[in-house]
């Protein structure tokens, strides 16, 4: 065991003392594990069993009242982590070191769950034995989850007080030309949703407008998935927009989106971190990914995202995120609840 535990236990119902049975809820990666113990003649004896493979993973001995670890499910050492993460960035370009420390021990769990792993040690040995492992913890730490025109709240906000003021100041200055960024953005869910808010918004005039729509994200195998535009019919939150219907093609186990919608986006794979193909962009969207980073870290993602929104632009985070407190006087809140910001025109320049 990497570190030890104690877990506070109490008795539970009129039990024979040779059949004693206590009962333990303990937090484990995010899952509340039920653990029984019985009396030995050599002891107290805790069997700990998963529901993913209810393997017997750890043995204890009592010790006044408290159960105390002698060989829990192991938590992962900085060094151990950094070396994993230290390869993933060499090999992948994609610096996952800022991220929440219990997000990463969960999703690194999941993995170890996944191939059958019941130690630190023994994962770091499958990694080094097998690099599609890599491939595979990749993909579990950047993949969220994401569906078409997600809070659909935030979707009419985005339109009506966003879109909708963009559109008709562009159209004033006779400058039709939009540029935007989904930063972030999974599996394409969030830009093929934007681009059918445009098409929607737009009708019979779209050909006469510039509409640039970048989306970007770390995984190359979400992107693959992003461009090829084919999604289960239940990936979409808000059906009575009517998008299935009027930008979908029915398949045997699935829709296909059509390819006028899937021109609209151009996709490439980038650490957040690193600057977009354009210099500005006059709406970015990144949303439900600040909260996989530390505090520190947030807010130097949101100061990159400031540096590349013009000056009166749109930027939209998750529903659980907030603009740091020192980026406060840089975006003015367009509706604070639905977390939709327009960038302070004297924050030119940054």
């Amino acid at each position: 065991m990497e570190g030890s535990r104690k877990v506070r236990f109490g008795k539970s119902g009129s039990l024979r003392p040779d059949a004693l049975r206590v009962r333990v809820s303990y937090e484990l990666g995010g899952c509340s594990v039920r653990q029984t113990a019985r009396n030995r003649a050599a002891g107290w004896s805790l069997f700990v069993a998963l529901p993913v493979s209810g393997r017997l993973l750890a043995d204890y001995g009592s010790s006044g009242g408290d159960i105390v670890a002698g060989n829990l499910w192991p938590m992962i050492t900085p060094s151990s982590l950094d070396d994993v993460l230290g390869t993933l960035q060499r090999r992948y370009s994609v610096d996952f070191r800022q991220y929440r420390r219990r997000f990463l021990d969960r999703r690194i769990r999941a993995r170890m769950h996944a191939r059958g792993v019941s130690s630190h040690a023994h994962y770091a040995r499958l990694l080094a034995e097998d690099p599609r492992e890599y491939e595979a913890l990749l993909e579990a730490l950047s993949i969220n989850v994401s569906a078409f025109v997600r809070d659909p709240a935030a979707f009419d906000a985005l339109r009506d007080e966003a879109l909708v003021l963009l559109i008709a100041e562009r159209e004033r200055q006779t400058t039709r030309h939009l540029a935007i960024w989904s930063a972030g953005c999974s599996k394409g869910e969030e830009p093929y949703s934007v681009a059918m808010l445009l098409l929607d918004l737009l009708g019979a005039s779209f050909p006469t407008w510039r509409v640039t729509l970048h989306a970007s994200d770390v995984n190359a195998k979400a992107l693959e998935e992003a461009r090829r535009g084919w999604y289960a019919a239940d990936s979409f939150n808000d059906p009575e927009a009517g998008y299935l219907s009027r930008y979908f093609s029915p398949m045997a186990e699935g829709v296909q989106i059509e390819r006028r919608v899937c021109d609209l986006v151009v996709w490439y794979r980038q650490d957040l971190r690193e600057a977009p193909p354009l210099a500005q962009y006059d709406v970015i969207l990144c949303r439900n990914v600040l909260i996989y980073y530390d505090h520190t870290e947030q807010a130097s993602m949101v100061a990159h995202l400031l540096d590349h929104l013009a000056p009166g632009g749109y930027l939209m985070l998750g529903m659980a995120e907030m603009v740091p407190a020192d980026l406060a006087r840089w975006l003015v809140p367009v509706n604070n609840k639905l977390r939709l910001y327009r960038k302070a025109v004297a924050a030119a320049g940054g």
